[in-house]
């Protein structure tokens, strides 16, 4: 296992992933290597990224490292082991399709002509997103599969183009899914649904606030917050349905000739529920 230290400062090919002299150890990275990108040595890398199914250990991004990695038309492309994200720029990356792998970002850049700070394809087996913007087979082409993201902070955003998604967890920050997901617990923050989004087993919201526009039927939904949580169903005209819901605590804001709610259980403690037409 080597660490090779990105340095990008070729003379003639100064982007470029496949040259040597880009990198402190003189020879391109190659499989078992560990890839750094430091703030000492602040270049991007947009060519020669395509390194098929090379399995590299790990890509680690330092914090204070803000080029561009990658781009839209060539994502940084291998079987990386790990990747790690604490920059404050932009990059792609295609972590592959070998059963997949975690995933740790804490901040990047901000969103910018429509793309993300961090923008993932290929499969992830737990991601955990502290800060920045995060978007997980958004983009055309994308695909692959996500196990459990693990929400503390900064904005994910899941699409459509992800083939599965086990769970989610919100602690806070902001969380978009466009994918259908079994289970959602929310905890703080904001999570919301889009585009034919639906909850297949079970949400559960014990704080924080929930803007649910997709058009997939939610299974399950409880809502056992001290009161200060809202669901919003009223974004979205698209005929819906909630099977079963339970509230033991929290507001839910909705247009009835729009949702259904099949089964609305009784909660499991004394509560008080009032009702506010709203324009």
């Amino acid at each position: 296992m080597t660490v090779a230290l990105w340095l990008g400062t070729d003379a003639v090919d100064p982007t470029d992933f496949a040259t040597a002299a880009n990198w402190s150890t003189s020879l391109v990275p190659g499989g078992g290597d560990d890839l750094i990108f430091s703030n000492s040595y602040n270049n991007p890398m947009t060519t020669g990224v395509d390194r098929g199914t090379t399995a590299f250990d790990s890509v680690h991004v330092e914090e204070g490292f803000t080029q561009q990695i990658g781009s839209y038309e060539s994502p940084l492309i291998s079987h990386v082991a790990k990747f790690e994200y604490h920059g404050g720029g932009i990059v792609w990356a295609d972590l592959g399709d070998s059963g997949g792998i975690p995933v740790t970002v804490t901040n990047s850049g901000a969103t910018a002509n429509g793309a993300w700070g961090v923008n993932l394809k290929g499969d992830i087996t737990t991601l955990s997103v502290s800060g920045g913007t995060v978007a997980v087979n958004v983009e055309a082409g994308f695909s692959g599969a996500l196990t459990a993201l693990h929400a503390t902070g900064g904005t994910t955003v899941l699409g459509s183009n992800l083939t599965s998604v086990t769970s989610i967890d919100v602690i806070s920050g902001l969380v978009e899914t466009r994918e259908s997901v079994p289970t959602v617990r929310v905890y703080g923050g904001e999570f919301r649904t889009s585009g034919s989004a639906a909850i297949t087993t079970k949400l559960s919201v014990y704080a924080g606030n929930c803007l649910l526009s997709g058009s997939g039927t939610i299974a399950d939904l409880l809502l056992d917050s001290d009161g200060g949580s809202q669901l919003d169903f009223s974004k979205s005209g698209i005929a819906r349905t909630v099977t079963t819901i339970k509230n033991n605590g929290g507001s839910i804001v909705y247009d009835p000739n729009v949702m259904t709610f099949t089964t609305d259980s009784s909660p499991d403690k004394a509560v008080r529920k009032t009702v506010t037409n709203i324009a």
